[in-house]
């Protein structure tokens, strides 16, 4: 699939890593995990946040990175601005999310999700999931590559 092959190269044609665009990534990242600080689960959040930016990005070339990572549909977190606000930049898990998000916005952090689009808690029974088979599981997290 060329989606998979190609991404990495994508994203580094890109140029996303711009300082706003790594804080925005890494408070998505920080906000999605809570305090789960598994790295194969940061990294699959990670990737479906690219993924999902790259499968939108395709559909409508105006899509922003910001724009979409910010979109509360696909990313809750963003509902509650003024806790955005308050994330603590100096907090040690924060800078693992900003870290990886940087590696991430260079196109150098490989795919574990199977180019996943999106993913939920085991827990969580949203309308899109039904009867979706999920590709991966990381802790209590599944995640899906066949949401359309």
């Amino acid at each position: 699939m060329a989606f998979i092959e190609n991404r990495n190269n994508q994203i580094r044609k890109m140029k996303l890593d711009n300082n706003f665009n790594k804080l925005v990534f890494a408070k998505t990242i920080f906000k999605v995990v809570g305090e789960n600080q598994n790295i194969e689960l940061l990294k699959a959040v990670a990737n479906v946040v690219m993924n999902r930016f790259l499968y939108e990005y395709e559909i409508d070339d105006e899509m922003t990175f910001v724009k979409c990572i910010t979109n509360v549909d696909l990313f809750p977190c963003w509902k509650n601005l003024k806790s955005m606000d308050e994330i603590d930049l100096q907090n040690c898990f924060f800078k693992k999310c900003f870290s990886l998000a940087l590696k991430m916005l260079n196109g150098k952090v490989e795919d574990n999700t199977l180019s996943s689009i999106k993913f939920k808690k085991v827990s969580e029974c949203p309308v899109w999931a039904v009867g979706l088979k999920y590709v991966k599981a990381i802790d209590d997290y599944l995640f899906y590559n066949n949401c359309d």
